[in-house]
Order: C-alpha cells, then sequence, then structure tokens
C-alpha cells in the first residue's frame, strides 16, 4: 500500500513539474493579457507537423473543420527532408524515401498535383562490405540470398493482419511477437534474411533484441507486397514537395518555429498558450489532436493525468540519424555497407553507422546512416559519421579527409517501445482507451508505427473518431 502510494504521490510531483516548467516569465490563459490577433479560436488544435499531423490536419479541413497547426521546426514533413543542390537542382531524399501502394497514399498525393512512379533505387552502385568498427574491408563477405529469406520472413506474419492497421492486438499476444527478433530468426530459419532486415527496417536498434512484434509492423506484410508490386516515390524525388504543398495550402492555419508553453484540457475543450516568433498567443480549440512522440519530455507544459503520466513514461526509443556529406573524394558508384564478422549473423551492435553510399542524383554528394539503441550528442555522431567516411576513404585509397556535412538530421526519439511484458498486459490497449479523453485525440508513429503511407491510412481511419462520428 505504501508503494502505491508513493508512486501515485511521484506521478503527481511529476505532473506539477511539466504543467508548471520553469520559465523566465509566467504564462496566462487571460484573453485580456492578449491582443486580440493572438487570441485563435479554431475547431482543431494540430499539435506536430510530420506525416501524422499534416495528413490530420489537411484531412479535417477537407471536412469543414477550422484548425490550427503547430510545429515546432520552420518547415512540415518531420523525418521527411529533401535537399536541393544549389548548383544542379538535383534533389536527394534524406529521411522518407517510398511509399506503399495505398489508396489513401494515391490520394493525398493526388490532391496536391504531385506526380508518383515506381521506385527504381539510387543506383545502380557496386556493393562492397566493410567492418566500419576496425576498418577492415571484407573483400570475401558473401551475402546471403536475401530475397529468398524476405518471401519466408513475410510469410510468417501473414497470420497476424491486424499489426498492419495499429496496436488492437488479440489477447494473449502470442509469444512469437514477444520474443526477441533474433529468436524469432532462429526459430523460423530466418538468418539469410536477417542482415538485409537490419539494412531495411534501420533505426529499430539493437534490431536482433527488439521484440518480434516491433520489426514486424515496421518491416511487415505490406512491405512485402512492395517488393513484388514495387514501392512508390514522388516522380520529381522530391518527397518534401507534399509538405511544401501542404503548407501553401493550409497557410496561416500553421504555426511555425512554435512550441507549446501551458496546455489545458477538458472535456469542454482544450486551451493553449503557444510560442511563436511573433510573441505568445493564446490557442482555443474544441478538440487538440496530437502527433508527437508521446515521451514526457516532449510534453513539457501539459496537464497530464497520472494515467499519461504513467503510460507515456513507459515508453523506451531507439535513435537514428541521416546525413548527407561532400568533399570526400570516394567514388561515386560504389555502395560500402557495415557487417561485423564477429557478430551474431554479421549484424552490428549499435551505436553504429549502416551504410556510406552514393546519393547518385547529386554527384559527390554521399548518404551516411547511423543508428543506436538511445539517444547521443550531435557532436559525437558527427565524429563517428567521419570515422566512416575516413574508414572507405582508406579502404578505396584516397587521401583521408574531413567531409563537409551538408545536412545532419536527427531523428529522435525513433521507434517508442515498451517492454514485452508491458504488451502482455495490455499497455497498447490502456494506451487507446486514451483517445477522446479530455477532448484529445491522439495520432503518429508510438499509435502505430514509423511509416508515412501506413500513418496517413491509419490516421484516415481515426477522423471519424476525431470528428465525433
Amino acid at each position: 500500500m505504501f508503494s502505491k502510494l508513493l508512486s501515485f504521490a511521484a506521478l503527481s510531483f511529476f505532473s506539477l513539474l511539466l504543467a508548471n516548467p520553469a520559465t523566465s516569465h509566467s504564462v496566462s490563459f487571460n484573453e485580456a493579457d492578449y491582443d486580440p490577433s493572438h487570441v485563435v479560436t479554431k475547431d482543431f488544435l494540430v499539435l506536430g507537423g510530420g506525416a501524422s499531423g499534416t495528413y490530420a490536419a489537411v484531412r479535417l479541413k477537407d471536412h469543414d473543420q477550422s484548425i490550427v497547426l503547430i510545429e515546432r521546426n520552420n518547415r512540415l514533413g518531420g523525418h521527411t527532408r529533401t535537399y536541393i543542390d544549389p548548383e544542379t537542382g538535383g534533389t536527394s531524399d534524406i529521411g522518407v524515401l517510398i511509399y506503399q501502394n495505398f489508396t489513401t497514399t494515391i490520394n493525398f498525393f493526388k490532391r496536391f498535383d504531385i506526380p508518383l512512379s515506381t521506385f527504381v533505387g539510387n543506383g545502380p552502385f557496386e556493393s562492397k562490405y566493410a567492418d566500419f568498427a576496425t576498418g577492415e574491408a571484407m573483400p570475401n563477405y558473401t551475402l546471403p540470398d536475401f530475397l529468398t529469406g524476405f518471401k519466408k520472413y513475410f510469410e510468417t506474419l501473414t497470420q497476424y493482419p491486424y499489426l498492419e492497421y495499429g496496436w488492437n492486438l488479440t489477447y494473449p499476444v502470442p509469444d512469437d511477437l514477444l520474443m526477441p527478433f533474433g529468436d524469432y530468426v532462429t526459430k523460423y530459419g530466418l538468418e539469410d534474411a536477417a542482415l538485409m532486415i537490419f539494412e531495411y527496417a534501420q533505426s529499430q536498434g539493437n534490431i536482433l533484441d527488439q521484440p518480434t512484434i516491433y520489426v514486424a509492423k515496421y518491416f511487415g506484410v505490406s512491405n512485402g507486397d512492395a517488393f513484388v508490386n514495387g514501392y512508390l516515390s514522388t516522380a520529381r524525388r522530391n518527397n518534401s514537395e507534399l509538405y511544401s504543398k501542404a503548407l501553401e495550402s493550409l497557410g496561416s492555419d500553421v504555426l511555425l518555429r512554435s512550441h507549446i508553453l501551458s496546455l489545458k484540457r477538458s472535456d469542454s475543450g482544450v486551451r493553449a498558450v503557444v510560442s511563436t516568433p511573433t510573441g505568445n498567443k493564446l490557442i482555443k480549440a474544441k478538440k487538440l489532436v496530437s502527433s508527437i512522440p508521446p515521451k514526457l519530455s516532449h510534453l513539457t507544459g501539459w496537464d497530464l493525468t497520472n494515467k499519461e503520466l504513467q503510460l507515456f513514461g513507459q515508453f523506451n526509443n531507439s535513435a537514428y540519424w541521416t546525413a548527407l556529406v561532400t568533399d570526400t573524394g570516394l567514388d561515386n558508384n560504389i555502395t560500402y555497407i557495415n557487417v561485423q564478422p564477429n557478430a551474431v549473423l554479421n549484424i552490428p551492435r549499435l551505436p553504429e553507422g549502416y551504410v556510406v553510399s552514393p546519393t547518385g542524383s547529386i554527384k559527390d554528394v554521399f548518404h551516411i546512416y547511423y543508428g543506436s539503441p538511445s539517444s547521443l550528442p550531435e557532436h559525437q555522431i558527427r565524429k563517428a559519421m567521419i570515422k566512416d567516411v575516413n574508414v572507405v576513404q582508406k579502404l578505396q585509397g584516397v587521401s583521408m579527409r574531413k567531409p563537409k556535412f551538408l545536412i545532419l538530421e536527427q531523428h529522435v526519439p525513433f521507434q517508442c517501445a515498451v517492454t514485452p511484458e508491458l504488451i502482455r498486459e495490455r499497455f497498447y490497449e490502456k494506451l487507446y482507451s486514451l483517445q477522446g479523453k479530455t477532448s484529445t485525440f491522439w495520432t503518429g508513429a508510438a499509435w502505430h508505427t514509423h511509416d508515412s503511407a501506413m500513418l496517413w491510412r491509419f490516421t484516415e481511419g481515426l477522423l471519424p473518431t476525431f470528428l465525433g462520428q
């Protein structure tokens, strides 16, 4: 009894800290304290301008709802980022690359007159293998028959079609889905597929340790269909165009470089004090749709309930970084893939780089992808990426030099996850029960998976709930 009371006391104290963050000045919910132009009244406040939040904002407006979209960055798109070479106009997508061929995918791009085409990759490149940790080349490494392995892997997942649509699980949850993915690989003889699942499902942390259910949701049956029938990408190879046009369409209803300072929610509506480049604004809305990661560190200023505190506090997450570099002296026709000969299934233990690869679309510009089971400071990531480039420079016999970073993009937190024990104890059923409480609705990767096409379909399915239909 004492420990239970103590835990509720701790939650209540933490809730007060989150709801009343230390600031240099207090925030006010009194309209009289604001210029009338800084009081915004809408049907919906949408928080987060990534794939889910942008989609929700656009579709709510399609349903004649007034919205205001709050985004911390200076652009919409979230994990989607496109580099445009200032000299040639060539483009390279550095975040989201491809989409499954869903009706919602087709319709969303069609709405903004953006043509799609089958994704054909950035190559062809010659693939070489090296241990990035030791700098040793692996000239005799032969990639297993991963396509046959993929087929076998996807076949094992066909009995769980519900994973493609959210976290509406069957109980008891099958043990296969809760075992570490490395054990799942061994049980079903998927060794030939494992390394390439690691490469295709980048950002999952140490993938062999991850509960299988998270890998299955991120790289599941719809990906198997796409391998056979083709993924989609934008014909102009600029995935950010979608978000630029969405921003143009939403216009002044989007507040960029803005974030919540304080939030009050009730069954009758929500009020938020929002920091914007032109000063604080008071937002009054009937409902809130949040698409940001539900990590407590991202919810400062919220009036979180004890249940929200308890659930959100149980999330862990991995971390992922993508970069574009130039001035490397590297060959534009060779991709180097990180494999570790002494690791299980040759899969590198993170934190480590995944690959150093030409963009194919911009000469002398290279992709670097890096992952970790947890967040790391940017200077450490930058140093590690330079080390990986130096490894490849040495292997190619070119002079070692420090690359120039064109973009270094942080995707943190990524893959919000909980333990198998919590999943077994109906964590996601409890999480989904928050939907609609205190006029608050939820979407985003933590509520499904990190996949734009799947999140658009998921959010479309939630629209009737948002609208009270």
